[in-house]
């Protein structure tokens, strides 16, 4: 049996699942806009944390420069993705400018991290494991989603589905608040699956091109009648070939399911670089064959998030 997600998050015992919200919509500006109504109040109260505050203060000060560039390159690059979350912030009553900080987190806080004197936190891990037999014996992927802080109290699922005539394609995964569905554990209508590690290098850019847009739009399309990603290896070609002459701004590492060709894979991507590891089945020898051959066997695999 495959098994793509197993997430957990650090929680006292009375913790409570998340809610998903499903979402039937025909353009990415109201599936935005019912989101936004339906979790304004989580994404008010993540907002309203220190983290976010402190992300507010850096982007009106010694990121400002930074933060209107990376919000230029995106607008530019992804403009029906930046339809969506401007919907996020009409529905929600915050503006717009949160949104932005809330989907570009990633990339705000390794710019941030690179400052002198500052200190981050490690995030996510994940593992792969294939049985003794090999793919066909069943599969399974385990992600942590443990961002430290108080986000546990205000995350959420969100279910896209693309009504007739919609110039989007459906999608489905976790939501940092306000944030951009595809940046967490995500996955489209076409069997594949994507978590993302965060990554600190030592090297970011104050522009490029924004992890949760890359990552939304190579798994389920950026809108404006885009396909999805339908294979493992299409997949990998969206993450990693720069659009519009940008690469990313940071770094990411992309661990990555495919349900119906039983492959996975982890992609490291920094700047216009990246390394790609395929979780391959081993080749053991059959007993009593002699020649070479014999039957698939297990694999396993953990990339931890740190270059």
């Amino acid at each position: 049996v495959s098994r793509p997600l197993t997430a957990s998050v650090g929680r006292p015992a009375q913790y409570e699942p998340p809610p998903l919200y499903r979402i039937r919509a025909t353009s990415l500006f109201d599936a935005g806009l019912q989101q936004g109504r339906m979790a304004g109040t989580r994404i008010r109260g993540w907002l309203s944390t220190p983290e976010m505050k402190g992300l507010r203060n850096y982007t009106d000060t010694d990121g400002a420069a930074g933060f209107s560039q990376l919000k230029r390159d995106n607008a530019d690059t992804f403009p029906q993705l930046v339809r969506e979350l401007e919907g996020v912030a009409s529905g929600a009553g915050v503006p717009p400018d949160d949104i932005w900080r809330a989907t570009m987190i990633n990339e705000l806080e390794s710019l941030r991290s690179t400052a002198p004197g500052a200190w981050h936190a490690g995030h996510c891990s994940d593992v792969y494991a294939v049985p003794p037999g090999g793919y066909s014996a069943g599969f399974a992927h385990g992600h942590n989603e443990d961002w430290p802080g108080p986000i546990w109290q205000y995350w959420y699922f969100v279910a896209y589905s693309a009504a007739p005539g919609a110039d989007f394609a459906s999608c489905a995964g976790a939501v940092y608040p306000g944030g951009l569905l595809g940046w967490a554990a995500s996955w489209n209508a076409r069997g594949l699956y994507l978590t993302q590690n965060s990554l600190f290098p030592k090297r970011n850019l104050p522009g490029g091109l924004s992890s949760a847009f890359v990552q939304r739009a190579a798994l389920c399309g950026a809108g404006g009648g885009e396909a999805a990603a339908g294979s493992l290896d299409e997949l990998v070609g969206a993450l990693s070939t720069p659009r519009g002459g940008l690469g990313w701004s940071s770094a990411a590492s992309l661990n990555l399911v495919s349900l119906v060709e039983r492959r996975m894979a982890n992609l490291e991507v920094h700047l216009d670089k990246h390394a790609r590891r395929e979780v391959r089945e081993e080749e053991v020898a059959g007993e009593g064959r002699s020649g070479g051959g014999g039957a698939a066997g297990g694999a396993n695999y953990s990339p931890l998030n740190a270059f």
